[in-house]
């Protein structure tokens, strides 16, 4: 797994151009259609919660978006 850490690291910091970041959310991602999607987001705002909790809030998924 650390591996795959740190290749998504790399990739993050060499973000160029929309094909950059469309092919980490290709790989990473979770997408809206994705049927794991809010049990996946669920997991996110509960470990925020979790890490942060004088920190934490909601995300506006209304900007998420589906590409």
């Amino acid at each position: 797994m650390t591996g795959e850490l740190e290749e998504f690291v790399d990739a993050l910091t060499q973000i160029s151009s929309e094909e950059d970041l469309e092919a980490i959310a290709s790989r990473w991602g979770v997408r809206r259609t994705n049927p794991e999607f809010w049990s996946t987001m669920d997991w996110l705002a509960s470990d925020f919660y979790r890490q942060q909790p004088t920190a934490a809030g909601l995300f506006d998924l209304g900007r998420y978006e589906n590409h």
